[in-house]
């Protein structure tokens, strides 16, 4: 029922291609007062659309409509986004866009908030808020492409001798001995987490826990988790001990470098998958790099046998 009766008030209330109408009328109009209001709010909508202009909502409630049920991590970009519109409606867009791209913040961090404009723009045409798809107008920024650089045992070393206070040596550790990623690490709750001898990773990226060994060399470490101090904090620790150790990787290189050591000593494939997380052994197989003394021992043995073919060849 489009009209009806909240305490002494009257309210229009109904839907038009997925867009809410709300009216509430004054104390003392009744009933027919409330149909006169919706009739003019209906005429009005569809003479709108008959000119080919839909409604232009406001920016800020589109972004909150798309963004029902996101996970906590898009909801962190949906609020910065939320913090940089400043009344706009839908039809600006791209004002709140360039405002996002002149921030501070590297590339990157810029494009995940960029994206949620782009998908809100497009889930509003598809709701039929909007005549036009506006997402094809709102540019992603160019990243720099990013070269993985090599860890080698001697890189780790090096991190472990910078790490100066507890946490950050047991976010290194972590990560050099269990391959998890730093949002799993970030959570790891010993209390809870600990089965048996080994870890339960939960809520992992592929939406399936899965059992880790407990290193012992993380063990008298295990009081700094769960590192509760927030994301940018503890990975501010990661980087002050990068600068120390004077290498240039990302923390996400060490779960390469974890794949890279089990593939070199020999591990099953499928164990590799399962203690990295990955349900695609085509992925794990991208999570492998031979090392570059591993490519010498390789081209050693190589070269050995031209020799050894080409001494015998003398002989003939």
């Amino acid at each position: 029922m489009a009209v009806r009766k909240e305490g002494d008030r009257y309210i229009v209330e109904f839907m038009f291609r997925g867009v809410r109408v709300f009216k509430r009328l004054p104390a003392g109009r009744s009933r027919g007062d409330g149909k006169t209001l919706e009739s003019r709010l209906r005429n009005q909508i569809f003479d709108s659309v008959d000119l080919g202009k839909l409604p232009d909502p406001p920016l800020e409630r589109v972004v909150r409509e798309w963004a029902k049920g996101k996970s906590k991590k898009q909801q962190s970009h949906v609020n910065a986004v939320l913090e940089q519109i400043d009344g706009e409606t839908l039809s600006q867009v791209v004002v709140v866009r360039d405002r996002l791209a002149a921030l501070p913040q590297s590339a990157g961090t810029k494009n995940r908030r960029i994206s949620v404009l782009k998908a809100a723009a497009k889930w509003a045409f598809r709701k039929k808020w909007t005549a036009r798809n506006l997402s094809a107008d709102i540019e992603l920024l160019q990243e720099p492409r990013y070269i993985r650089r090599e860890v080698s045992t001697d890189t780790a070393q090096k991190l472990i001798g910078a790490a100066t206070t507890r946490r950050a040596k047991a976010l290194i550790l972590g990560a050099i001995h269990t391959g998890m990623r730093l949002s799993e690490l970030l959570k790891f709750d010993p209390d809870k987490d600990i089965q048996d001898g080994a870890i339960r990773v939960r809520e992992t990226k592929n939406g399936e826990d899965r059992l880790i060994p407990l290193p012992d060399a993380l063990k008298p470490y295990l009081g700094e988790f769960p590192m509760k101090s927030g994301w940018r904090n503890v990975y501010r620790s990661w980087e002050r001990t990068r600068e120390r150790a004077g290498v240039q990787i990302r923390f996400h290189d060490l779960r390469h470098y974890v794949g890279t050591s089990l593939a070199e000593a020999g591990e099953h494939p499928k164990i590799i998958s399962e203690l990295l997380g990955h349900k695609s052994g085509a992925t794990t197989a991208r999570y492998i790099h031979p090392s570059l003394q591993k490519k010498r021992e390789v081209m050693g043995r190589f070269t050995a046998k031209l020799h050894q073919a080409k001494g015998k060849g003398r002989h003939k």
